[in-house]
């Protein structure tokens, strides 16, 4: 039987800040390859996107093992090869890639017009 340390964050929530127009006391969480949750209890409303990190998993291993990149220097990595022109259209970029912040901002965006 394992035990999980009251240290480890498996799914650590964050409140979302006030200017994003959600209401008060909405949090959300992230997890690995793109999947998201956000919870919007005043309005009885759960959000979850998910996706499949097969093809994401695969190459951000190849870049820690093959390339020596850090963690984070893989997920970069990732997230800027779907910004060239060359590789924007191929099926990673468009079914895999993780969004930008930006992007997360145009969805909650999109959640608070929805709901006005």
């Amino acid at each position: 039987m394992s035990t999980i340390s009251p240290n480890t964050c498996h799914l650590c929530l964050r409140y979302v800040h006030p200017e994003t127009g959600l209401p008060e006391g909405t949090f959300w969480a992230w997890g690995l390859g793109n999947q998201a949750l956000i919870v919007i209890p005043e309005w009885n409303t759960i959000v979850i996107h998910q996706s499949d990190t097969t093809e994401f998993l695969k190459r951000f291993i190849s870049l820690i093992s093959s390339e020596k990149m850090t963690g984070e220097e893989a997920i970069e990595q990732l997230i800027l090869s779907c910004r060239e022109a060359a590789t924007r259209e191929t099926e990673y970029c468009i079914e895999h890639r993780f969004i930008s912040r930006c992007e997360f901002k145009q969805l909650i965006s999109l959640v608070v017009a929805a709901r006005e």
